[in-house]
């Protein structure tokens, strides 16, 4: 078996590599059709799944929430409504406290 020369070797990656690339081109319409096509059908059922989980909480505990939201997204240096406010307890602490 024969190795190739640096410069043969560089052609035939260019043309694998634009082979690949071509394919890419000529396929991006089927592919961005069916990515919006699963984004609608994810869409509906995400937006089924929030309107049951909304309808298990309190109407008043959800609109605090949005108002928290809403203040965070105007100005950052609020606390963060997404970042838990229970104080994070690793698994050693934990072990330590089973002795």
């Amino acid at each position: 078996m024969k190795e190739m020369g640096p410069g043969t070797r560089r052609d035939t990656l260019d043309d694998h590599f634009g082979d690949w690339n071509w394919k890419k081109t000529m396929t991006l319409g089927r592919t961005l059709k069916r990515k919006m096509e699963n984004t609608i059908k994810w869409e509906r059922e995400h937006h089924v799944a929030l309107y049951n989980l909304e309808g298990t909480i309190q109407p008043a505990l959800l609109d605090e929430w949005g108002t928290e939201v809403e203040m965070w997204e105007e100005d950052n240096t609020r606390p963060n409504p997404f970042e838990s406010k229970l104080a994070h307890t690793s698994l050693p602490t934990h072990s330590m406290n089973l002795r």
